[in-house]
């Protein structure tokens, strides 16, 4: 019976193991292939006016407070997707992406 019990955890062990690998590979491969100077345009045309309304005139406290919210990639990806959504920006997912990198590479530095 022990060994039936051992073969069973290890047969639901594994794929969590494997979703685990496969969480860390999105977070590596997100955003390769970005185009962050293309990102860097979207952010200023369409992010920086509504992020200087919320934080007093520098758009960019947004990013760098203290309490930011995003703490990893997928997040900050997930967030600039929201934010295309509420700010009707019209952006293609490349876009989206593209916007991700250059706030990674600018201000979060996220791995």
């Amino acid at each position: 019976m022990r060994a039936s019990t051992s073969i069973f955890a290890l047969t639901l062990a594994a794929p969590l193991c494997w979703l685990s690998w496969a969480s860390v590979a999105y977070a590596d491969d997100v955003l390769a292939g970005a185009n962050a100077g293309r990102g860097k345009g979207l952010v200023e045309k369409s992010c920086t006016s509504c992020h200087a309304s919320l934080f007093g005139g520098d758009g960019t406290k947004i990013y760098s407070r203290p309490d930011h919210k995003v703490k990893s990639l997928s997040q900050l990806v997930a967030r600039v997707k929201t934010c295309n959504v509420n700010a009707g920006a019209g952006w293609q997912v490349q876009d989206e992406l593209d916007a991700a990198a250059y706030l990674n590479q600018a201000f979060y530095r996220l791995k």
